[in-house]
């Protein structure tokens, strides 16, 4: 028979009304929320492309040092760090910016890949336990778009060669081997 706990509820004269119920002090339940309804931001992005991640803060953390990591998010996972307020910083794919009046950071990824795809966070840098908020990228397959330049091999009757160019968009990037001599006029 399972064991169960009674905490008596301070507006009744009986420590417990019930055999089985049970009160559940609101801070359990607040807990109980978080866990049952935790939300991820997901930002989404295309093969090739770039994407945006934001991510806000507590107005006591404006001047604190903010970071972007990739899970399980220890130091060597840091992607890109701020340096100040208000001031950007790139480094490889990677720029980051802490707009103090937004009370937000924003991180953009160029060259993506679908690598990229997984879960990183935010984080901001205080004594103790950084704070890191959960966020989501999802990279999916983009489209190769290119242009082609084609130079056929006959000569219209002004004597000049003729040159067409395409501009040709494919979800995988193949073209058709066409045979060519080199020819001299």
């Amino acid at each position: 028979m399972p064991v169960v706990t009674c905490y008596p509820i301070p507006s009744l004269s009986a420590p417990c009304v019930l055999s089985h119920a049970v009160y559940i002090e609101p801070l359990y339940l607040s807990v109980l929320w978080l866990l049952l309804f935790k939300t991820v931001a997901v930002f989404t992005g295309t093969e090739g492309g770039s994407v945006e991640i934001n991510c806000r803060y507590k107005d006591s953390y404006i001047y604190s040092k903010q970071y972007f990591c990739r899970d399980p998010c220890r130091y060597f996972d840091v992607l890109i760090e701020t340096s100040k307020a208000d001031i950007p910083v790139s480094k490889d794919r990677y720029s980051i910016l802490n707009t103090v009046s937004a009370r937000s950071v924003s991180v953009t990824i160029k060259n993506l890949s679908l690598t990229d795809s997984g879960v990183y966070y935010c984080g901001v840098d205080q004594w103790g336990s950084d704070i890191l908020t959960e966020v989501e990228i999802s990279v999916k397959k983009g489209e190769h778009t290119f242009n082609l330049l084609i130079l056929h091999d006959h000569v219209d009757s002004r004597n000049t060669s003729l040159i067409s160019l395409l501009h040709c968009t494919h979800r995988s990037f193949s073209l058709p081997h066409v045979h060519t001599s080199p020819s001299i006029h």
